[in-house]
């Protein structure tokens, strides 16, 4: 899906679904607890979920870990990434984890450091609660 599909089907899926629970609620319906989440905030998490508080505020970039390969390469979304090798793993329960923590399916918000001739370099990663990226 190119860029400009993906804002198009995005731009779609939000401005109906406020319809879709106006009709709902006007034919007695009860929006499911995830379709009522993803109209308040834009993400399908459970609104009880809380990041810890060593998660910053917004992210750089999220996506779901396609692939590991080796120690430090990771496939996002379709992108090859290296790993830094101080790369700061972190998780909803603890601060420092391993490398071995990530795995294929695991949705993440990352940092990027520069480019240079290895390519996409990834310096930092919070793991997010299932759910938070909405499929594609």
């Amino acid at each position: 899906m190119n860029a400009k599909h993906f804002a198009l089907t995005t731009a779609t899926a939000l401005f109906s679904l406020p319809l879709l629970l106006m009709n709902m609620t006007a034919t007695g319906a009860t929006p499911s607890p995830q379709a009522q989440q993803l109209e308040a905030t834009g993400s399908a998490a459970p609104a009880d979920t809380r990041l810890p508080d060593y998660y910053p505020a917004s992210f750089q970039n999220k996506g779901a870990i396609q692939g590991v390969e080796g120690s430090d390469t990771l496939i996002v979304n379709g992108v090859r990434y290296r790993l830094s090798p101080n790369v700061r793993i972190h998780t909803l329960d603890t601060e420092s984890a391993p490398r071995q923590t990530l795995a294929a399916g695991l949705e993440i918000a990352f940092a990027l450091g520069a480019i240079d001739q290895r390519g996409r370099t990834i310096t930092e990663i919070w793991v997010l609660p299932a759910g938070t990226i909405p499929p594609h």
